[in-house]
């Protein structure tokens, strides 16, 4: 009868632990299980209150799951269901996450446990053994990091965990003499930018960028500007990714604690757990340095396209950023549209003299900075096809290079300006006559009045 009664109050006890904590993303402390043991009245044999060592042995006696091991079986059961099912790693992490309530952190730590390790780890993984085959051969410690595209200061630590003495070479530390990355000039504006736009802030103090392979020596420029003339090795590291970008990319990581700690102060995000983060405070449209901020933004996140018609310039932003982009865009008097794609919005400034414009404030004086080539030649190319350039050919050329005609500047500015607030007298006549056939074909396409 003492049994039964037992096995009762031991199923009530056990069904609230379930509801409190199971799902809620709660872990009991001892203290909290002996005190609902205590609420339910369940005792020893022996009449003294159940202690939370009583209660472990019961479920284990029973069968039944404690929270830790609730959470374990849900996170890897249910990871290789989402997995299969196409779900990336980090989307598969971030539900279970949601649904047990729980930091992604800890669904990661539950899965290394069991030997599903990150993207990172199998990389290394997979790198070890010709990574070693190599350095039997007789590669030094610069050619092996070279070749398999991980740091110096790796290497050592990846020896060691593999119970291999490797030479004192393999621990040097690399010495980086970094500029003033906190004063807020010409070159840090662009990074800020770019770094608001593709960049990332670790939990260990570290700033990470990371853009397409094809970008690769846009980031070693940005890598070289870091540094004191220039001294220390490259910052950029290439590896693939499954990401947005689809394939290579290249990453350049900051690992600098001060710059760290003041973007953070500044607004960026740790680990981009706060997705709707904007421009920092001091990011105005009447700030001098504005234009340059924005285009290491457009360089991240931003591009130029071109159809039959007219030229365009394209952000891709968040919800927040979006509403500053849109505001600073109106004080300089361009009319951006913007459409919503999924999680992200894309601002546009479409037409031919407004694009223009805007890649005329964009790229002035941006010699001070590291450019992105491949978006330039696209504006420039663009520009070359236009009438406008009738009157100043070579004017992204001199705009990069701070070499330009003030005088001449202005002229073409002014014309651009006329035509973007009457868009009647923009473009050429090939653009006109394609637009007009294009209208003429729609009508006779389209059915006939009754």
């Amino acid at each position: 009868m003492k049994s039964q009664v037992s096995e009762r109050l031991m199923s009530n006890v056990y069904k609230e632990y379930q509801a409190s904590y199971f799902y809620t993303g709660k872990t009991p402390s001892n203290r909290e299980i002996e005190d609902l043991c205590k609420k339910y009245g369940l005792v020893t044999p022996s009449g003294t209150p159940y202690t939370f060592k009583n209660f472990s042995k019961r479920l284990h006696a029973l069968n039944l799951k404690s929270v830790r091991l609730f959470r374990s079986n849900y996170v890897v059961e249910n990871f290789e269901l989402y997995v299969s099912s196409g779900q990336t790693r980090a989307a598969a992490v971030s539900q279970i996450a949601e649904e047990l309530k729980i930091t992604r952190e800890s669904v990661n730590a539950r899965l290394r446990t069991v030997g599903k390790q990150t993207r990172c780890h199998n990389k290394t993984k997979a790198i070890w053994e010709p990574l070693l085959d190599d350095y039997k051969q007789g590669f030094s410690a610069q050619e092996l990091a070279k070749k398999h595209s991980i740091p110096v200061t790796k290497l050592k630590g990846l020896f060691t965990f593999h119970h291999i003495e490797a030479p004192p070479e393999f621990g040097q530390k690399l010495h980086l003499y970094y500029r003033d990355l906190t004063e807020w000039n010409m070159i840090n504006a662009h990074l800020y930018g770019l770094i608001w736009a593709d960049g990332s802030a670790s939990s260990v103090g570290q700033i990470t960028v990371a853009l397409s392979d094809k970008d690769r020596n846009y980031l070693r420029a940005v890598s070289d500007s870091l540094t004191m003339d220039s001294k220390g090795p490259s910052l950029v590291r290439v590896g693939h990714s499954t990401g947005r970008h689809g394939g290579p990319v290249s990453s350049i990581s900051i690992a600098r604690k001060s710059f760290y700690s003041h973007l953070v102060r500044l607004g960026l995000p740790k680990n981009k757990h706060r997705i709707g983060h904007g421009f920092p405070e001091r990011v105005r449209p009447d700030d001098p340095l504005f234009w340059h901020f924005l285009r290491g933004f457009f360089e991240g996140d931003g591009g130029f396209t071109h159809n039959l018609i007219q030229a365009s310039a394209t952000f891709s932003v968040n919800a927040e950023c979006r509403d500053q982009l849109l505001a600073s865009l109106d004080f300089y008097d361009f009319k951006p549209s913007w459409v919503k794609d999924k999680s992200i919005f894309s601002v546009r400034i479409s037409g031919n003299a407004p694009t223009f414009l805007f890649a005329s404030y964009l790229y002035q004086d941006a010699c001070a900075s590291p450019v992105m080539y491949r978006k330039l030649s696209t504006i420039k190319r663009f520009w070359a096809q236009s009438r406008y350039s009738a009157a100043y050919p070579d004017l992204f050329s001199d705009l990069i290079e701070s070499r330009y005609s003030t005088s001449a500047l202005e002229r073409v500015r002014h014309t651009l300006r006329a035509d973007f607030r009457s868009p009647r007298k923009a473009g050429n006549g090939r653009t006109n006559w394609l637009l007009n056939l294009y209208k003429r074909a729609c009508r006779s396409l389209s059915p006939s009045k009754q």
